[in-house]
C-alpha cells in the first residue's frame, strides 16, 4: 500500500470513529437497545485499532521518505551583512526612517 492508500484508509477510520461516537451519544440519550449489543461494543476498539496502526504507518513512511535526503538550511546573516544592509552605520531601517526614535540621543 502507498502513502495514499493509507491516508485514505486513515481519514475514512476517522469519519467512522466520529459517525460512531455521535451515532452511541444518540443512541444513549435516546435509551436504544443497540446500544447494548456486542457489535456496538466491540466495533469502537476495532475502528480506534485501525486509527492508531494506520497513523503510525503514516508517520513512518513520512520519516522514511526524508531519509536520504539533505535538510537544507538557511543561514542568518552575520552582523556585517546586516551592518551593509542598514546603511554601514549601525543604525537600523526604522531608526533611519525615525529620527526622532533614535536611541543615541538618550542623556
Amino acid at each position: 500500500m502507498d502513502y495514499n492508500d493509507v491516508k485514505l484508509v486513515h481519514m475514512s477510520a476517522v469519519a467512522i470513529s466520529f459517525a460512531g461516537f455521535f451515532a452511541r451519544g444518540v443512541g444513549m440519550l435516546g435509551d436504544a437497545a443497540w446500544i447494548r449489543h456486542r457489535l456496538a461494543k466491540t466495533l469502537p476498539h476495532v475502528v480506534d485499532t485501525v486509527l492508531i496502526v494506520s497513523a503510525i504507518w503514516l508517520a513512518w513512511t513520512l520519516r522514511q521518505g526524508r531519509r536520504g535526503r539533505k535538510i537544507e538550511r538557511t543561514a542568518l546573516p552575520t552582523t556585517a551583512e546586516r551592518a551593509r544592509r542598514n546603511g554601514g552605520n549601525g543604525q537600523s531601517r526604522y531608526n533611519r526612517a525615525h529620527p526622532e526614535n533614535d536611541s543615541h540621543d538618550c542623556p
